[in-house]
């Protein structure tokens, strides 16, 4: 069964019991106090909402440790910006088994001069337990390109189109 929860996640998943939770996939803010410059984003989204720290991750991943069940799996999304203080906290509770590259096929803004153009993320992938595929074992570099569309509900939404 799945449910779907909103609200502050550390305040919602207080109501969660203890070893519920089969798998968590987050997206959470990556502490890098973000701002898209696009136009299109810009114009309609603020900077995102309490992403200028990480004072909130060890309280976080200890409530993904605590509502998970054993033997599940912990797929974590982040930028390269803070992966070091991610996987830290991560596996304090967790095995992290990989990073996953999200290849989006598509480049994010910054110095335009002077950096790169970033066309992924990062996802750690963590197991509480050993998480076993239901499945055969495919690549950690993923390549889905990420949908850009004016009927975006969040600056950085993660909208895929498989291939």
């Amino acid at each position: 069964m799945i449910n779907l929860m909103q609200g502050d996640c550390l305040e919602r998943m207080k109501e969660i019991p203890d070893g519920s939770v089969d798998m968590i996939l987050t997206d959470p803010p990556y502490g890098m106090d973000f701002q898209s410059n696009r136009r299109l984003v810009m114009d309609k989204f603020k900077k995102i909402q309490n992403d200028n720290n990480l004072k909130w991750l060890p309280d976080f991943v200890s409530e993904c440790h605590r509502v998970m069940n054993n033997n599940t799996a912990l797929y974590f999304f982040c930028s390269w910006h803070n992966l070091d203080i991610f996987k830290q906290e991560i596996e304090k509770l967790f095995k992290i088994k990989n990073v996953i590259v999200w290849v989006k096929n598509n480049h994010g803004s910054g110095d335009l001069k002077a950096q790169y153009a970033p066309k992924h993320e990062f996802v750690i992938y963590a197991n509480k337990g050993r998480s076993m595929f239901r499945s055969k074992r495919i690549s950690d570099v993923m390549e889905y390109p990420k949908i850009h569309s004016s009927k975006l509900q969040h600056p950085t939404e993660k909208k895929y189109r498989y291939a």
